[in-house]
């Protein structure tokens, strides 16, 4: 019989506990233990870790999708993922993945990988530690939930990140990834240009970031995706692809 704690009573921290623990992975104990080095005094090497493109001997490329899952959108992009036989990696927004949990566990069924975009999509830029670290973990709490998949890749919401973003993620056990081809990059309307330009700009090892959402990915990603495999690429998921990252 749970007891509490002395300070909350016999009901109050049971359920936080609960969910604190079902957040936990072996990735964290690492950290743990790497930050006990560090308050010893003992040199370790930095908890935060970027990437910004993968291992520089990569033969893939890393496709992502930020924002979902969306109840139209994320369908129709496993659909065509699967088409090509590609992979990819999918920044869920917390508060969508509470919303449409089942396709949340859509998107691990189809063998994508799940990683963390916040919960609720704000800037984080500005917060407190503490209240970043709880964006980071709501957001694993739920897609664990979810589909039992506990993430350790995070990615700011627009790119927007300070040292207490940095900070929040590394003490958590998760990796900050960026990308260096971006589908906003490109100021037009147009599909085929901005096709064109990403298949310009894309080269092994690149991570490309699209949208699972309202946007231009939709009309570009058909457009993309045969092309891409024509020039010999694997579409992979971060996790997939050769190289540690980078």
């Amino acid at each position: 019989m749970h007891r509490g704690c002395r300070c909350c009573g016999p009901t109050c921290c049971g359920p936080v506990r609960e969910q604190a623990l079902r957040c936990l992975h072996l990735p964290l104990l690492r950290t743990d233990l790497l930050r006990a080095c560090q308050r010893a005094g003992l040199e370790v090497p930095s908890l935060e870790r970027d990437i910004h493109r993968l291992g520089p001997d990569a033969s893939a490329v890393g496709l992502t999708f930020d924002d979902g899952p969306h109840p139209r959108v994320t369908a129709w992009i496993l659909d065509l993922l699967d088409r090509y036989h590609a992979h990819a990696t999918f920044f869920l927004v917390g508060k969508q993945v509470d919303q449409y949990p089942e396709l949340t566990a859509e998107i691990a069924a189809r063998g994508h990988e799940l990683a963390c975009h916040s919960y609720t999509h704000r800037d984080l830029r500005g917060f407190e530690q503490l209240e970043i670290e709880r964006e980071l973990v709501r957001t694993r709490a739920a897609i664990r939930r979810a589909c039992g998949v506990c993430v350790t890749k995070f990615r700011p919401p627009g790119g927007h990140y300070d040292q207490n973003v940095r900070s929040a993620a590394a003490l958590w056990g998760f990796t900050t990834v960026f990308w260096d081809c971006n589908i906003c990059d490109y100021t037009t309307d147009d599909p085929n240009k901005v096709a064109s330009g990403l298949l310009h700009d894309i080269s092994p090892g690149s991570i490309v970031l699209l949208h699972n959402g309202e946007d231009i990915t939709q009309e570009v990603l058909p457009l993309l995706l045969p092309e891409l495999q024509k020039k010999g690429l694997a579409l992979t998921s971060l996790t997939g692809a050769d190289g540690e990252g980078r």
